[in-house]
């Protein structure tokens, strides 16, 4: 789970996950359990972000359009 990873984008528009650590936390373990947790969230989410080249209309309730 990533629940406890935010996500955003850089000034490029590139995909950021970051997390916060708390104050005074040393358990090398636990970080590099979290680091790794976010290099393999930001892995599986990058491919999802490519763009496809297509654009897919998406049906909404007000039965208007919308790409996606």
């Amino acid at each position: 789970s990533l629940a406890p990873v935010k996500l955003a984008a850089d000034d490029a528009g590139r995909l950021v996950l970051w997390a916060e650590a708390r104050d005074g936390v040393d358990d090398v373990d636990a970080l590099n359990r979290l680091h790794d947790r976010l290099r393999e969230g930001h892995s599986r989410l990058v491919p999802l972000l490519e763009p496809t080249g297509e654009l897919v209309p998406a049906q909404i309730q007000t039965s208007a359009l919308v790409f996606v």
